[in-house]
């Protein structure tokens, strides 16, 4: 028997630039690999019809091609860095970012960088990727220039860092001794530290404290808080752990790890983007062994958490067309993402609770009840054909719906009582490791479904399903803030 020189799945390679324009990439794309672990749709789907006239010889006709559906689908890990790369897809946002920098060098006291150096006295970064370890972790700038961002600490001097792997994140700010101050409802009050200086934008969520003695406050520890308002010596917070009162710190300098914040905005907002993407596939045999679906809007994504396990993450994508396999490769740099480290269901989450706009619990922050959790993103992409076309030529942007499903421990009435109330509530689920954090959250839902299951000699398990809705103080469904690195 011949062997067959077939294409291989475990050779196959993935990769994925951002458009310029839907269907047309940059000069010299920007391409990243993906780690997938499995596909469901990679490119075209060609549909035809047949002719099947009257006739007695009881046999079709040669029919043609009428259609092309193009679309993209996978599995994969969650991890940091997959989050971020389609975040502003999915959300038709973009990002309130904080500063990152890739340095060109490292000298004994300050980081080279391009440009926008010039950070106030206080700001903590973030350095990863530098074969030194004294130039990699947590700095307090001071003295920072246009090109060089100065930090307290000694460092080691390196004339040609590896700009593929090497980043330094703006990640927070450090207050002076005795500076910030915490009331009995758990907000912040500075004297000299001016809030509005930091780039906080209202819903999103921050993490007060350094996970230390001398950068924490000394009766309230450490936590996540949503920040409900920003003036420029009060940071108004809620959501706060019950721990949060009034603190004075008068011998900590506390610090405050402020992240970058995406949410769904209003298509008349000057933050609405559209974000597309063209892929690349290549199969390791083929005479013609790249191919390129393009135009791909992000349509539908689901997160997935089950109880000790990794969390994992559904994309699917509607594009606009997949020309036929070619032998010639892409222009554009390839390089892989850096923070791809899993996040698992069980250290990893460091909140996660479902309130009542009223603060009754559901799902408490210090009680592990949820025994699996799914948050699904749909922008409801519809692509439109028309005469004289194979292929897409249009889509038309549905509503931004945010669901959830789960299955929790029934420990008490209240989840019962609440999807019969149609009660609005609230969830948050925090994930985090060495490579940065992720908060996800549902400020305004409803719950639904609430059936029972009573399995025999196990606990009986309550269904739950939720509707995210318009938020009338934030006015979005679905928030999310990334960390580049959290003390935790």
């Amino acid at each position: 028997m011949a062997f067959i020189n077939s294409s291989l799945t475990d050779k196959a390679s993935f990769s994925v630039a951002v458009e310029t324009s839907p269907g047309t990439l940059p000069v010299t794309p920007e391409w990243t690999y993906l780690e997938v672990n499995s596909v469901g749709d990679m490119g075209e789907t060609i549909n035809t019809v047949s002719r099947d006239p009257i006739s007695n010889d009881r046999m079709r006709r040669k029919g043609g091609i009428v259609g092309l559906d193009s679309n993209v689908g996978f599995d994969a890990d969650l991890t940091y860095s997959l989050f971020d790369l389609f975040a502003q897809g999915f959300f038709f946002s973009s990002w309130e970012a904080q500063a990152s920098f890739v340095p060109s060098a490292v000298t004994t006291s300050a980081f080279t960088v391009a440009a926008d150096g010039d950070l106030a006295d206080g700001t903590l970064v973030y350095a990863r990727g530098f074969s030194n370890s004294s130039n990699n972790g947590l700095f307090v700038t001071d003295t920072a220039t246009e090109t060089a961002v100065e930090v307290t600490d000694t460092l080691v001097a390196d004339a040609s860092p590896d700009a593929s792997k090497v980043r330094l994140d703006v990640v927070g700010v450090q207050g002076a001794t005795g500076d910030i101050t915490m009331t009995a409802a758990g907000s912040l009050e500075s004297t000299t530290l001016d809030f509005t200086s930091l780039g906080i934008v209202e819903g999103q969520w921050i993490y007060v404290g350094g996970g230390t003695t001398a950068t924490s406050f000394p009766l309230s520890g450490d936590g996540y808080a949503r920040v409900q308002s920003v003036a420029e010596h009060v940071l108004t917070l809620e959501k706060v752990p019950d721990s949060f009162g009034a603190d004075t710190a008068a011998t900590e300098t506390i610090q405050l790890f402020i992240g970058s914040f995406i949410r769904n905005v209003a298509q008349s907002s000057d933050d609405f983007i559209t974000e597309t993407y063209s892929f690349e596939v290549i199969y390791d045999t083929l005479t013609n062994k790249y191919h390129y679906p393009n135009g791909n809007y992000a349509d539908s994504l689901s997160l997935s958490m089950n109880m000790q396990d990794k969390a994992t993450v559904s994309y699917s994508f509607v594009g606009l067309d997949t020309p036929v396999p070619t032998s010639v490769k892409s222009a554009g740099n390839w390089s892989s993402p850096i923070d791809t480290t899993m996040l698992n269901t069980s250290s990893d989450i460091g909140r996660l609770e479902i309130l009542t706009s009223s603060g009754d619990e559901i799902v408490p922050s210090d009680e592990c009840l949820l025994q699996d959790l799914t948050i699904t993103i749909s922008n409801n992409i519809e692509p439109k054909k028309g005469l004289g076309c194979l292929e897409t030529v249009m889509v038309t942007l549905g509503n931004f719906n945010v669901d959830i499903s789960g299955t929790m421990y029934l420990t008490t009435d209240q989840p019962i009582v609440s999807v019969r109330d149609n009660d609005t509530m609230g969830l948050a689920v925090a994930l985090s490791n060495e490579d940065g954090g992720i908060l996800l959250d549902i400020p305004s839902m409803t719950l639904g479904d609430g059936s029972r299951d009573f399995p025999t000699n196990d606990t009986i398990n309550v269904n739950l399903s939720g509707m995210a809705f318009k938020d009338e103080t934030y006015d979005f469904a679905l928030g999310a803030t990334k960390f580049p690195h959290l003390p935790i």
